[in-house]
Order: structure tokens, then sequence, then C-alpha cells
């Protein structure tokens, strides 16, 4: 491992990695020198002065990924106000530690491909609760990038939690356009068209997506959120391609039980930075939907003491 005051470099065969001391997440991937994700330029000033990271790319999303209608959850019978911290649609989104500094765990600096950090997070406003990550990255020549992030309740009661991951994935730098996307999944959570919080129904994902695997993105705009259907193994998997095959291939464990997809797009004045068209895509794995807190839908429950796994990466597909 290699670092600078932004990044920590990874390297294994073909593979390299930069990881993000702010925020925990991933910034750059790579294989035989061409992008698997997506990520905007760094500003003169440096990562750990920009807050948030622009569109969330390759952040940790926790202890909630997603939004939370007006900020406001209840939880035990005891209700909580969050900040409110996208204001355009009264909501609060993605959590805490995508822009919180994590530490490096000396145990790993001299591991050219792999580092560990951790946050001991202390109660922010409207979250009561004291929570301990260690997020574990490492890549590796065959398998490629692997995260694992582990989590702690360092409280003395038990506290609701949702983890998401947000990259948006490159296949060879070509333009979402120029691709296909192989995903299964299941229903899509029909969300409102104002603040992208769900509406109670649910739809076939053909609806969305249209019959036809893989999925053709040419002038498709998604911000859209699917029940995940893992494969034999138990893996959620989305691959993006372009014409030769080739491309990256997103994987989650079993937790992952809910995927939202979105594109940046300039139509929507919502342009990614740095790519010559503005369009990106982005995969997130998510284990709840919008709006979980306030909903109470597959919010996970940490004990203090019982610390939960989550496992997930990307890969390189050749064609």
């Amino acid at each position: 491992m290699t670092s600078s005051d932004d990044f920590l470099e990874l390297c294994a065969g073909q593979y390299r990695a930069q990881i993000s001391r702010f925020g925990g997440g991933l910034w750059s991937l790579s294989f035989a020198g061409e992008p698997l994700v997506v990520t905007p330029p760094v500003p003169p000033e440096g990562l750990s002065r920009v807050s948030p990271i622009p569109f969330a790319a390759g952040c940790l999303l926790a202890p909630w990924p997603n939004r939370v209608d007006g900020g406001q959850f209840t939880f035990q019978d005891e209700t909580y106000q969050l900040e409110i911290n996208e204001p355009e649609r009264h909501n609060a989104i993605h959590g805490f530690v995508r822009e919180l500094p994590w530490e490096l765990n000396p145990e790993t600096s001299d591991n050219p491909a792999a580092v560990r950090l951790t946050l001991e997070m202390e109660p922010q406003p409207g979250w009561p609760w004291r929570l301990k990550y260690v997020m574990n990255w490492s890549v590796d020549a065959a398998r490629g990038l692997r995260g694992e992030l582990r989590v702690s309740n360092l409280s003395t009661t038990p506290c609701p939690f949702g983890f998401g991951w947000h990259p948006y994935l490159s296949a060879g730098a070509a333009s979402p356009d120029e691709c296909t996307l192989s995903i299964s999944v299941g229903n899509n959570l029909v969300l409102d068209s104002t603040r992208n919080l769900p509406t109670g129904l649910e739809q076939p994902a053909d609806t969305v997506l249209g019959p036809v695997r893989p999925v053709a993105l040419h002038g498709l705009w998604l911000d859209h959120a699917f029940r995940a259907q893992p494969d034999a193994g138990g893996r959620v998997r989305a691959t993006l391609c372009r014409a030769d095959g080739s491309g990256a291939e997103l994987s989650a464990g079993p937790w992952c039980r809910w995927l939202q997809i979105y594109t940046a797009d300039p139509a929507r004045q919502q342009a990614f930075p740095g790519v010559p068209d503005g369009r990106a895509l982005a995969v997130e794995p998510m284990t709840c939907p919008p709006n979980a807190l306030c909903r109470h839908q597959d919010v996970l429950v940490l004990e203090p003491g019982k610390p939960e796994t989550l496992a997930f990466g990307i890969r390189a597909i050749t064609g």
C-alpha cells in the first residue's frame, strides 16, 4: 500500500485501487489501465475539504442508505429527528460516515494489496448510538476488489442500522449509452417523482427496464429501487459491459436485499463531473429500501456486542 493525503493505493496483478481516507470509500479502480468505476476529478483543495464527495461516488452509506422522509423516524417507541441534508427534497440522505475521516490501521500499512480503516462514530444529531466501523479493502490479481465492512454497536441499547455502497460502474470508460446492464432484480419499488420516496406501490421490473436482458442503456434514465434477486450461490450481481463483452461486475452478499440504480444525466441537470457526455451509472447494493427507517422495512437491528459483517466487490469482465 502507498499513501497520500487523500488516498491509499492498493495493487495486485493488473488491478489498481485508490481508497479515500475521507469517508473510507472507493475512489478509483482499474484493471489493465482501464477504469472499472467512474470518479469525479479531485478538487485542488483535496478530498478532506470537500463534503460531501460529489455524487456520493464510491461512498459507504451508513448508518442508513438513501433517504429518510423529513429526517424523522421512530425506533422502539422513540422518535428521532435527523438533520436535513437534502433540503431541495426535505430529506435526510446517505448517513454520516461518508463525511467523516477514517483512521488507518497501521497493521496493514505494509501490505501492498490490502488496507484496514476504522471509525468510531460518536452520537450524531438525531442519532444517539455509538457505532464502530472496521472497513477492510483488498485487491486480488484473480478476483479483483473486495470490501468487507464490520459494524459494532458500542451503545448499551439496540440500534437500527442500514448500509449501502455507491459505486459508478465503468466499462473501460465507455459511456453508458454504449453499454448493456445485466442484472437480476425483482419488483421495482415505485418512487414519487418529486422527493424520491416510496409511494407504497410495486411494479414488475420490466415496466422500468423493458423485457430484454441485458438492458440496453442508450438514452435510458434511471433512479429506481429494485428488490435484489441473488444467484444460486447467494450473490447479488450486476454487470456493465460494452459491445466487445468487456466491463465490470459488481457483487454483494446475501445482506443485499435492494439495489438502487441511478444514471447521472445532463438532460436532468445532473451531469457527472469530468465525464465527456456527463452520463454515469451507479449500481447501489443496499440492506434496505429508500425511507426504510420511516417504513420499518428491512432495517437491521444491531444488538450491543453482536457485530454485523457485509462483503461486496467489483471485478473486471474481459471480452
